[in-house]
């Protein structure tokens, strides 16, 4: 993978305030490159992500309704 495309996107994801979140560096040995862009990692998550999280956490009987649901509508 192209370090320039990866910072474009984030880059890109910053102006239009979009949580970027990047996995790692693709090749043979992932270890070895690791997660860092530019010295630091990249673990942002939508919003909605994470109050469906809580939500979930807080009631456990959507634990089976909500995940397939957010899910199926591409949420």
């Amino acid at each position: 993978m192209k370090k320039e495309w990866v910072v474009q996107i984030r880059g890109q994801c910053i102006e239009q305030g979009v949580p970027f979140f990047f996995k790692q560096w693709g090749g043979i040995n992932k270890k070895k490159t690791g997660r860092l862009l530019e010295g630091r990692t990249w673990d942002e998550i939508p919003l909605k992500l994470i109050e469906l999280e809580e939500e979930i956490e807080h009631d456990k009987s959507l634990r089976l309704t909500a995940i397939p649901l957010a899910l199926h509508s591409g949420r």
